[in-house]
């Protein structure tokens, strides 16, 4: 085999190793936005799934039990919308003395949880997040639990803030569907009361002195009581379920894959460019030199 031949078998290998390059960048690059700007549903971990299920009727039923006490209901009024933390709750649960028959506790699905978490991504390009929230045709007693995972891109100290809007015209069940926040990990419970008397925010602190990528789970559990009437079961409620940063400029760019995935692509992609030219200017200097 001639040196002419040689070269052009390994323009040519050269070339479709370039193109690959190219294109697993490029598939890389687009697939690292779209999940970025329209994150998918993730797997709930089972520790976070067995420590909501310590949250027992019992340990319900105490809260409801609250409300018979005057100067702990008083107590609970002055705490109400305060800020807590992914370690602790300052006061309890907003709203918790709106509860109906105190021997009745709130009802839970158990093992019939969802299993997965929508996912909600904040950075400096998208401080805030919504999703669409929905139940119809709901029986006293029943109730509807989802999983949120917000992952917030933050260089500093930030409130990521949480709040459940009822949409207009579906006033009718928000008359008595209860919404219940709780940060799934440690236990803390955000707001429990009516869906449509939630505070303006629900606050969660993220405290930090570098660049960090802070994940918070959030179990949304919405219910009607035992005493509800019959009249609510035809009806219709949609909300918009909405987090948000307003401490914008603490706010990180959106991360992506890991750097050097697209090193060694990118490295490969210009080592074949390189070769490439230099075989292709010797091989036409081969030609030009036949030629004479």
């Amino acid at each position: 085999m001639d040196t002419k031949k040689k070269i052009k078998i390994a323009i040519a290998v050269l070339s479709i190793l370039l193109a690959i390059s190219v294109v697993a960048v490029a598939v890389r690059f687009v697939y690292d936005y779209v999940t970025a700007t329209n994150p998918i549903a993730e797997l709930v971990p089972d520790n976070i799934i067995e420590n909501d299920a310590d949250l027992s009727d019992t340990d319900l039923e105490s809260d409801n039990d609250l409300e018979g006490d005057d100067s702990d209901s008083e107590e609970e009024s002055d705490n109400s919308g305060e800020n807590v933390t992914g370690e602790s709750v300052e006061g309890e649960a907003p709203g918790a003395s709106e509860a109906g028959d105190p021997s009745e506790a709130i009802p839970t699905d158990g093992e019939n949880a969802e299993k997965e978490a929508e996912v909600l991504y904040l950075y400096d390009r998208n401080p805030g997040d919504n999703t669409p929230f929905n139940v119809t045709n709901m029986f006293p007693g029943d109730i509807e639990t989802k999983y949120f995972l917000v992952r917030v891109v933050h260089k500093g100290d930030i409130i990521l803030r949480f709040h459940a809007e009822v949409r207009p015209g579906y006033e009718k069940l928000a008359e008595v569907l209860k919404c219940r926040v709780v940060l799934p990990e440690s236990g803390d419970i955000l707001y429990d009361g009516l869906m449509r008397d939630m505070p303006e925010s629900l606050n969660v602190d993220l405290q930090t002195d570098s660049e960090v990528t802070s994940e918070v789970y959030y179990e949304i559990t919405a219910y009607l009581e035992t005493s509800v009437g019959n009249e609510y079961m035809q009806t219709e409620l949609v909300a918009d379920f909405t987090w948000w940063v307003e401490e914008t400029d603490n706010l990180g760019p959106a991360h992506t894959s890991d750097g050097l995935e697209y090193t060694v692509w990118i490295i490969v992609a210009a080592a074949s460019l390189i070769i490439i030219i230099i075989l292709a200017a010797r091989l036409r200097k081969g030609e030009s030199f036949d030629e004479r």
